[in-house]
């Protein structure tokens, strides 16, 4: 009985592989016959599916870099900020030591106007997601804008 159970497993792996290569070699000829349909044409339903597939299983990835890179991104402007703004005022204090006064208000009107254009881009965003801005933080609305962009349209 071992013997028969072996030889009708060989005989089912050996099927099954001669099945394999029938649908290779089918799909090979479809792959001829479409790429001969649409020679003159730049739509080939075939290479249009292959580069589909391959998008869509390069998505899930691509879309974590993308949060991923948001939240650096967002890391990096709020340091940033958080630096200016420091650095700004121990030049203030330094020139206020020495009896100078600092007359850099267009520069601090530009970096002021730069921040609230940020700001407001932001509420844009959380007003075009239906998302209350004062319950959402920047990590949440990295999120959220990343889910958007990926969305169907």
């Amino acid at each position: 009985m071992n013997n028969n159970l072996k030889t009708s497993s060989e005989d089912l792996i050996l099927v099954l592989k001669k099945s394999e290569q029938d649908l290779l070699q089918i799909s090979s000829q479809l792959e001829l016959q479409l790429l001969e349909l649409y020679a003159n044409q730049s739509s080939n339903p075939l290479a249009l599916l292959k580069r589909l597939n391959k998008v869509a299983s390069e998505l899930p990835s691509l879309q974590a870099d993308c949060q991923s890179l948001l939240m650096i991104k967002q890391s990096l402007i709020d340091e940033s900020i958080q630096k200016l703004i420091s650095n700004r005022n121990q030049i203030a204090a330094i020139s206020k030591k020495g009896g100078e006064s600092l007359s850099d208000d267009d520069v601090l009107a530009s970096f002021d106007g730069a921040v609230k254009e940020w700001n407001d881009q932001i509420l844009s965003y959380s007003s075009q997601l239906n998302i209350s801005y004062p319950k959402l933080s920047r990590d949440d609305l990295n999120y959220a804008i990343t889910e958007s962009a990926f969305e169907p349209m």
